[in-house]
């Protein structure tokens, strides 16, 4: 190997390596089933390398969204990494270093000297909010299309400067916007970069973008036409909150104002200094390109490329379910970084700084990487344990209603009051009257606190005026809310010998199909047990251990009729 192909391997391997160290921390903890770790990974039933499910993951959305190669890498995790939470962040953080270093490749390109373009990678590498793309297992398909869209960006910067076609970069347009569609202005980033960087020359920036916007408007093509349906007439857009949170996530590259793993929606009251502080960056942004004389074309390509790059994250739920995220700052951060690059670049050649890096800024990269690591620190390991991280995501004035639905769903698998009782508190001071089902989920999650500590009568005065009148129907997350209610009521009545009203709650819950097959066979077999007919019981509670073999409840009340059956 040459030497010059060694150091360059070397700086490479430097930006990988460096963007890996921090997150060691998020290596801990187990999944978040509460939170899409379950239908991503846990509970999908098709993730294997068989025809049929492969077949399944490039013809279906998951979550609304078509990511089938996503799917693809957690396909891995699962057949060769054993569902190991650590093992699966470890393969998560080894694709993110490797995005690293594809964006010193593109630092590399832009002119920026090693030394700058490794300090800038690892600074945008290390930003606190960049956890929770690293640390959250769900969000292996933000990792994926960053590092495919940065290597696809390389490979068309490569071909640009030698007047090339640019195959490779056409052929990883694929694999990043079927990784999140996120990336899907990727094609006109390229676009601007080519005619920024050269102009007048059409013929040459034409050949090597035809094969990448080809390939990236059929992917793209893709892409919608499989989620549109799903995702039409999701997206609300409110120019006031879009503006707001176009330098929200400037500020958040330099540095994360509010750190929450489910933000909750714009409040002017609440984030009006997150979006002053992007607004004074982004004007001393140009004050210094025009200080220092960069060229225009430089600077409009960059704000075209950054608001390209916002424009799917604009529309409030057209391919997010939030306004603001930090993770959905990904690649906006990345943008802002190399723009900051460019500007360094420029003041060292004007001041003839061949080598050295000015005292000054090595101060203040140290001072900012040092705050990094210590959000960091305190913000991974979050993202391996839901009660944590919910908690966490609550903890706001005004927490999302997706965070408190969270938290009550953990508390209720972990059979734990004290959540359940906290998200219900967080629930009803939210509630609203045009938003009944905030309310009536808070008012649920109270009465199964009640359930879980045997407080029957408490438990009953809340859940009971939902099930028996049918305004349970309106709550977030029913399927799972709804068949535990009408299990911790039953169970309640009976406890105040109440057979004949748990009976009717069980008949409400058949006819109105409150539960999955299962919860619902053996509602019907503990209706039969109830009332007599120890046949149906029998029957019903047989076809429930057939959905849920390694159920001991239905094993134990199957055992008690057996042996209460006359023998032959």
């Amino acid at each position: 190997m040459k030497p010059e192909t060694a150091r360059k391997l070397l700086w490479y391997g430097a930006a990988a390596l460096g963007a890996m160290l921090p997150f060691l921390v998020g290596l801990g903890g187990g999944f978040l089933p509460e939170w899409d770790d379950g239908g991503f990974l846990l509970d999908h039933e098709h993730l294997s390398w068989s025809f049929r499910d492969l077949f399944w993951q490039f013809t279906h959305n998951l979550q609304t969204v078509y990511t089938p190669v996503a799917t693809l890498s957690l396909t891995v995790d699962r057949t060769a990494l054993g569902m190991i939470p650590w093992l699966c962040r470890l393969h998560q953080l080894v694709l993110y270093g490797a995005a690293a270093a594809l964006l010193y490749g593109i630092a590399r390109e832009f002119r920026i000297r090693p030394r700058l373009a490794l300090g800038l990678t690892l600074l945008w590498a290390w930003n606190p909010a960049r956890a929770e793309t690293v640390c959250w297992i769900a969000e292996r398909k933000g990792v994926l299309s960053a590092l495919f869209a940065f290597g696809a960006f390389w490979l068309f910067q490569r071909g640009l400067r030698r007047g090339r076609w640019a195959a490779g970069a056409a052929g990883l347009m694929f694999p990043a916007i079927w990784s999140k569609p996120w990336v899907l202005p990727l094609p006109g980033v390229m676009t601007v970069y080519a005619f920024c960087r050269r102009p007048r020359a059409w013929r040459r920036n034409l050949k090597t973008l035809l094969l990448p916007v080809l390939a990236g408007g059929l992917a793209a093509l893709i892409s919608v036409g499989m989620t549109f349906r799903e995702l039409a007439g999701n997206g609300v857009f409110r120019p006031a909150v879009a503006a707001g949170n176009f330098f929200r996530y400037l500020a958040a590259a330099l540095w994360p104002g509010q750190l929450n793993p489910v933000h909750p929606r714009f409040d002017w009251s609440a984030v009006w200094p997150e979006v002053a502080a992007g607004i004074l960056l982004a004007l001393i942004l140009v004050a210094v390109a025009w200080k220092l004389r960069v060229r225009r074309l430089t600077v409009i390509g960059f704000a075209l490329v950054y608001g390209g790059l916002y424009l799917p994250l604009a529309t409030g739920g057209g391919f997010t379910n939030t306004d603001y995220a930090d993770r959905y700052g990904f690649l906006l951060a990345a943008v802002f970084w190399l723009f900051a690059g460019v500007l360094a670049e420029t003041y060292m050649r004007r001041r003839l700084r061949e080598n050295g890096i000015p005292r000054v800024w090595l101060i203040a990269a140290t001072a900012l990487a040092a705050g990094y690591w210590v959000g960091i620190a305190r913000y991974a390991p979050l993202f391996g344990d839901s009660a944590a991280l919910f908690r966490a995501a609550v903890s706001v004035p005004q927490p999302n209603l997706k965070a408190m639905e969270g938290l009550g769903l953990t508390g209720w698998n972990r059979q734990d009051p004290a959540l359940l009782e906290l998200a219900a508190a967080k629930m009803l001071d939210s509630s609203r009257p045009s938003d009944p089902a905030c309310r009536n989920t808070g008012l649920i999650f109270a009465g199964l606190a009640a359930g879980l500590r045997h407080d029957s009568e408490t438990a009953l005065n809340f859940l009971l005026p939902l099930l028996e009148s049918g305004r349970g129907g309106a709550l977030y997350n029913g399927e799972t809310f709804l068949p535990a209610s009408c299990s911790v009521a039953v169970e309640a009545l009976l406890r105040l010998r109440e057979r004949d009203r748990a009976c009717r709650l069980l008949e409400i819950q058949l006819r109105r199909r409150w539960g999955n097959p299962a919860e619902l066979y053996f509602a019907s077999g503990l209706l039969g047990r109830l009332t007599g007919d120890d046949a149906r019981a029998f029957r019903e509670w047989s076809e429930a251990l057939k959905l849920r073999p390694d159920d001991e409840r239905i094993r134990y009340n199957l055992q008690v009729l057996r042996s209460q059956r006359p023998a032959d």
